[in-house]
């Protein structure tokens, strides 16, 4: 009798409802909306300025040592807290396998991340993590240029041609909208490399060059971006 009592009580309980977005529906919503991210993203460094922020230690998932992972590849779970009007609990389980592209055509981060109301614990939103993480990333780079950059900056050197430096992109040239001349991009695979000028320059209205070697992309740039996964140091300080 007790127990068919607290199931009668667990059915007549209220319901608790979140939203489902799948990546379509975080680009519907505006996930591709540089400015719209850039915003966010300089609300939350100004939440963590203020000590409005809780962040844990991210917990990695690897499996054996730094060779395995540069083959096999790691997840990362990203957990944290933003106060002020945000007012939301979150996670973030993002894998990064290396591999993907080559062995089965899809790209080497995937992500979920998981938003939850703070005061009950339950949950707001589960959803596509990859779109935001992405532009997340490049967004934090173009917070970071806006204000430690050269106002007058003209010229931009990327190295790497993946999908974090497209968003890398789109954030500086944001910031300095209508203001940089010219992209300098260097990536070991050059027929990735020229796919990537030739894209980045029809999205982004600016002329956008393959450069020879990381050293041609970095010379004479007034700002200068890194987005490979490399396991070796090539930037060198005589390159500034």
């Amino acid at each position: 009798m007790t127990v068919v009592k607290s199931l009668e009580n667990v059915e007549q309980s209220k319901k608790v409802g979140f939203l489902y977005l799948s990546q379509e529906d975080c680009i519907e919503a505006g996930g591709l909306n540089m400015d719209g991210t850039l915003e966010a993203i300089q609300k939350s460094f100004e939440l963590h300025g203020r000590n409005d922020v809780i962040q844990p230690s991210k917990p990695v998932i690897r499996w054996g040592g730094p060779e395995t992972e540069e083959t096999r590849g790691r997840i990362m779970t990203m957990p944290s807290y933003l106060g002020g009007d945000i007012d939301v609990a979150g996670m973030k389980w993002i894998p990064s396998m290396p591999e993907n592209p080559k062995k089965i055509g899809q790209p080497r981060a995937s992500a979920i991340i998981i938003l939850s109301d703070p005061h009950n614990g339950f949950p707001l939103a589960i959803m596509d993590g990859t779109i935001v993480s992405a532009m997340r990333t490049g967004a934090a780079t173009g917070i970071a240029a806006k204000y430690l950059a050269n106002p007058d900056s003209r010229t931009v050197g990327i190295i790497g041609a993946g999908v974090q430096s497209r968003t890398q992109l789109m954030a500086v040239t944001s910031v300095f909208k209508n203001q940089i001349e010219q992209i300098k991009v260097f990536d070991l695979n050059e027929e990735k490399t020229r796919q990537f000028a030739k894209e980045m320059q029809l999205e982004l209205n600016v002329n956008v060059v393959n450069a020879a070697s990381a050293e041609e992309a970095i010379r004479d740039s007034d700002i200068v971006i890194t987005a490979t996964m490399s396991t070796f140091p090539y930037v060198k300080g005589a390159f500034l």
